[in-house]
């Protein structure tokens, strides 16, 4: 759940959304208007197997290895090099190779989980989430910046150990949290 809506992961890989349709966050069908219930699957193009909703925008990891976003993009949430809304699904630009087994959002920000343990990030990177071990404030460019506190494009989390294989992550408003699967937890942001 989101700011005032939801979405559900059915038996069959479908995504359903409800609730408030600012920022088209919960429909991804190119509409934006308000649902009171789910009405129709969300066009993902493929069964998704995870998804997680950050406050205005959510993001789904896909039987084929892809992740896609949508809703509010302000802060590069989208994952697709852009800084904008997405009234319908876009693919997040992940690396190539890589192939993304679960989501976790947080408040302006996402995570990928790669088949390989690494955790890929975008979005939100005001307090240093995003785990590359760079922050960006607003009007700053460098270090990929997009000059509204964000990333548009995912970035490897690079500030874990050589050893720790990535089990779950979790994201919130300030900090980005690893599990390993030695079950020790770190956290960025």
């Amino acid at each position: 759940s989101g700011y005032a809506f939801s979405c559900a992961l059915m038996d069959d890989g479908a995504v359903v959304c409800w609730g408030s349709g600012s920022h088209y966050r919960n429909n991804g069908d190119g509409s934006h208007g308000n649902r009171y219930h789910p009405t129709s699957a969300v066009p993902l193009g493929d069964e998704a197997i995870s998804i997680s909703a950050g406050e205005s925008h959510v993001c789904a990891a896909l039987e084929n290895g892809s992740a896609y976003c949508w809703g509010y993009g302000y802060y590069g949430q989208m994952g697709n090099g852009l800084r904008a809304e997405s009234n319908s699904v876009t693919q997040v630009t992940l690396p190539s190779g890589y192939t993304a087994v679960t989501v976790a959002s947080g408040h302006i920000q996402s995570c990928a989980l790669m088949s390989d343990s690494s955790v890929w990030c975008w979005g939100g990177h005001y307090y240093g989430q995003l785990g590359d071990g760079s922050r960006c404030q607003s009007s700053t460019f460098d270090s990929g910046c997009n000059g509204y506190g964000g990333k548009n494009t995912p970035v490897r989390v690079t500030v874990l150990p050589s050893t720790f294989e990535t089990v779950k992550v979790v994201t919130n408003q300030y900090a980005t949290c690893f599990l390993s699967d030695q079950y020790e937890v770190r956290c960025v942001g």
